[in-house]
């Protein structure tokens, strides 16, 4: 008996326990019912009503969209694409992707560029005395286009949030790729932030110039840079038209190269080039291994020469015995074109497209132009898109 009574005991015990849980067990269903109708919910609205691609991870984030508001009248928008209302003047919109808004009372007269593209742009669009900063590459010349270009008391920044407020700028010029903590504090501390979010075509360099110029009320300086780039672009597709089409590669050492959606893959088919990466699947700006570089038998290699020093960046594959039977090595046809040509995501990328097009296709360019297209220092360059010297003042 008195050893039946501990069990009876225990049972008595642990029946409370036991009730208390079926109540919790009943509270938890209700719990996760309640939790499953709100998912099923979450899902209905994102399917009617799917999120801007700004706000999804992994999504793109667009460029900055300019407003001209009318006095007395209804805002004109335009985007990178679009040109409305862009004569209207004074006060602008500006909005940023996220969705803060920047009101421009007038044109910005202390402009500080954290991108090189912004560097170059400006250098086309505004007077020097109205940029307060640039980038600290500004004056490599192997990957600027405009290096001598801004006077050395303008300051050189490399875009830390401490440095660019401490210069008061009216306008921050930056990308989608520039650090967002960064330019969320910019937008934070009331500073007028332009963001850019393509450098992947003509089209896009031209819609950017285009925006730029609308902020800075520099629109006929933008649309006159424009002409001249695409009257450029015009003139090499004119002298290559009809001539066969070499194989091309642009490679680095590292496996750097460019296929379709990128400016390299572009700049090669403007040149009267086919880019062999088309064949391969590659889309945008990738790294490829030496193997596939060799499988696909270019006739021409292009390389980026950074530098500026004219060395032959080509010893490295004529001296692999793996390469040897690639076309472009057997002919000796491996340039190294000015690094600042191949990269620029301004109206300076129109340079490279004419000298890899005289490289490509010698016979339709005279022997002047030929020469200069290898050359690595700035002066080799072809005349630099920017017209007048009033420009630096």
């Amino acid at each position: 008996m008195s050893g039946g009574q501990p069990g009876r005991g225990a049972g008595r015990g642990r029946s409370p326990p036991a009730a208390g849980c079926r109540r919790g067990e009943g509270g938890s269903t209700l719990l996760v019912l309640l939790l499953g109708l709100a998912a099923a919910l979450s899902l209905v609205v994102a399917l009617l009503h799917p999120p801007h691609a700004a706000f999804v991870a992994g999504g793109r984030l667009g460029g900055t969209q300019v407003v001209a508001l009318a006095p007395g009248g209804p805002a004109a928008t335009a985007d990178a694409t679009g040109d409305a209302g862009a004569d209207r003047g004074f006060p602008r919109l500006l909005i940023d992707p996220i969705g803060r808004t920047h009101r421009l009372a007038a044109p910005p007269r202390r402009i500080v560029s954290a991108i090189l593209a912004g560097d170059e742009m400006l250098a086309d669009l505004v007077p020097a005395k109205r940029v307060a900063a640039v980038t600290y590459l500004v004056d490599d010349a192997g990957i600027s286009n405009v290096a001598g270009h801004y006077p050395t008391a303008i300051p050189r920044v490399r875009a830390r949030v401490e440095e660019l407020l401490a210069l008061e700028p009216d306008l921050v010029l930056v990308s989608t790729h520039s650090d967002a903590i960064a330019v969320r504090q910019l937008l934070r501390a009331g500073v007028a932030v332009a963001r850019f979010a393509a450098f992947d075509s003509f089209a896009e360099v031209a819609a950017n110039l285009q925006t730029l110029g609308r902020i800075l009320g520099a629109e006929e300086a933008a649309r006159a840079v424009i002409a001249r780039m695409q009257a450029r672009l015009a003139a090499v597709a004119a002298r290559v038209a009809g001539e066969p089409r070499p194989r091309v590669l642009y490679y680095g050492l590292d496996g750097s190269t460019g296929g379709p959606g990128s400016l390299t893959d572009e700049m090669i088919q403007a040149a009267g080039g086919f880019n062999v990466i088309r064949e391969t699947g590659i889309t945008g700006h990738r790294r490829i291994t030496p193997e596939l570089a060799i499988a696909l038998q270019p006739q021409v290699i292009v390389m980026g020469d950074w530098s500026g020093s004219g060395e032959d960046l080509a010893a490295p594959l004529l001296a692999d015995p793996a390469w040897q039977q690639v076309p472009a090595i057997r002919a000796r046809r491996v340039h190294a074109l000015r690094g600042a040509w191949v990269t620029s995501g301004s109206q300076f990328r129109v340079a490279g497209v004419e000298a890899l097009a005289a490289l490509l296709h010698p016979g339709c360019f005279d022997a002047d132009r030929a020469g200069r297209a290898t050359g690595a220092a700035p002066a080799a360059a072809p005349p630099p898109t920017r017209g007048t010297d009033e420009r630096a003042g």
